[in-house]
């Protein structure tokens, strides 16, 4: 059961249609084969080597045929969406306790003395009968606890100085020291923009006949050497990967390499397929001399 074409491809057709190209005329016209024409017509992408290859294909496709691309990210291109960017939350590790809840117990301590002075006070006032005022021996007592309890107080008034945080010494600011301030706000830095290529390649110049050039797509590293009718050495060596660049030379063209199935050749609309020639070389000769 075959799948209906997504209303892109139906576009793209019906635009070649109206303007009475044929499918080998789109391929040339846009480097492309027949079979990658007529899968972006039918939404097959199967002769291109990635998603994002198909996509870039299709848009220069679409313009060509002055197509509206608003239809094109569907299903057929989603390979080619980047994953979301998750961000990360850094744990803020907790306070250490400070040296003021350390040094409580001697605020502590220093409280519950007065309450002991306190009690023994009221309780020779308020223990002698009929209302008599304080005797001296009731007098001596009272400065006798107080004496005894002046050291632990003492202690106590020594830690809680000791637990007071220490302010940092001021440090004088640039306009304090009578050195100009730069008051100026500087913009934010701008973020990197990413580079953008033409989706499809540029037109050939009118001078450069049909029969000169060819296209090649370099789908992985791979040796190539091309070679024209002169002997002169177009490519030479291992190229990179490329989305296609068009070779001119004087045909016919000798090409060589070591991988056939990393490359894809096109001359004047077709494919060109190198076969194996040697041992670890597959070599094709195409193009006939004007």
């Amino acid at each position: 059961m075959s799948v209906a074409p997504s209303d892109f491809a139906r576009a793209l057709q019906e635009a070649r249609l109206a303007r009475s190209l044929s499918v080998l005329d789109a391929a040339q016209a846009m480097r492309l084969s027949d079979q990658q024409i007529n899968g972006l017509e039918r939404d097959d992408h199967a002769n291109f080597y990635s998603a994002v290859y198909a996509e870039r294909a299709a848009i220069g496709y679409a313009k060509f045929l002055n197509v509206s691309t608003t239809l094109l990210g569907g299903p057929p291109f989603e390979g080619a969406t980047p994953p979301p960017l998750v961000a990360s939350v850094a744990t803020v590790p907790a306070a250490p306790p400070t040296r003021q809840r350390l040094t409580s117990p001697s605020a502590g301590l220093y409280g519950a003395v007065g309450v002991v002075l306190a009690g023994i006070t009221i309780f020779l006032i308020i223990g002698r009968d009929g209302g008599e005022p304080p005797s001296p021996h009731d007098a001596k007592a009272i400065a006798a606890a107080t004496s005894a309890a002046a050291p632990a107080m003492a202690a106590a008034a020594t830690d809680v100085s000791a637990a007071a945080p220490v302010a940092p010494a001021a440090t004088p600011t640039p306009a304090a020291q009578g050195t100009p301030v730069n008051t100026e706000v500087l913009p934010p830095p701008e973020a990197p923009q990413p580079a953008l290529r033409e989706a499809a390649p540029e037109p050939v110049p009118s001078e450069v006949s049909r029969t000169r050039r060819f296209w090649l797509v370099v789908n992985r590293p791979a040796l190539i050497n091309v070679s024209d009718a002169s002997g002169k050495k177009i490519l030479a060596g291992r190229q990179p990967i490329s989305e296609g660049q068009r070779v001119v030379g004087e045909p016919p063209f000798q090409l060589e390499t070591d991988d056939p199935d990393s490359i894809d050749v096109f001359y004047l609309g077709n494919r060109v397929r190198p076969l194996q020639s040697s041992t670890n070389r597959y070599s094709a000769r195409f193009g006939a001399p004007e």
